[in-house]
């Protein structure tokens, strides 16, 4: 796409990021920093795009990216490691069931993974390993939606088959 191409299409880009930024913060200024934002980021990567189409749809992904970004800058989100957390005690010791309350809930959650059929296993496993859908879909040869919403029934079957064993 050239620059007059790019300068043409400006207007329309502009409303579409403008209306992501407004739908994601509800406010006129916040949306507008999305919108100049979201142009600056498209215009690196105009040059690379054929038609009109493709950067549209990339804008709306910006859109939504800047959107995510901007809102992250604002609310500074705390997070906390989960690795080695475990109800302390009133001497802020670990608590001595922590342990078996861990293992019985690894149990009720290998299990329920063993009742999924074959495929289902295979992506759970998959995405237990921090394995990304693009790169699961090529390793299954499976499309990238369907690696998706398998992974989201798998998961939905596992949070089914939990409750039925804490009940």
């Amino acid at each position: 796409m050239t620059r007059k191409e790019f300068e043409n299409i400006l207007p329309t880009i502009r409303t579409q990021t403008f209306n992501i930024g407004y739908r994601f913060f509800g406010n006129r200024d916040d949306a507008e920093e999305v919108a100049q934002e979201s142009l600056l980021r498209l215009w690196q990567y105009c040059q690379q795009l054929d038609s009109e189409q493709d950067i549209k749809l990339l804008a709306t992904k910006v859109a939504k990216r800047v959107s995510i970004d901007i809102y992250r800058q604002y609310h500074k989100i705390e997070t906390t490691e989960l690795d080695n957390t475990s109800p302390p005690t009133a001497d802020n010791s670990y608590a001595p069931d922590s342990k078996i309350i861990t293992d019985d809930t690894q149990t009720i959650i290998d299990n329920s993974i063993n009742q999924l059929q074959n495929r289902e296993k295979q992506l759970i496993k998959l995405t237990q390993e921090d394995i990304d859908t693009t790169e699961i879909a090529r390793q299954t040869n499976l499309p990238v939606r369907s690696v998706r919403s398998m992974i989201a029934m798998a998961k939905n079957k596992i949070k089914k088959n939990i409750l039925k064993q804490q009940s």
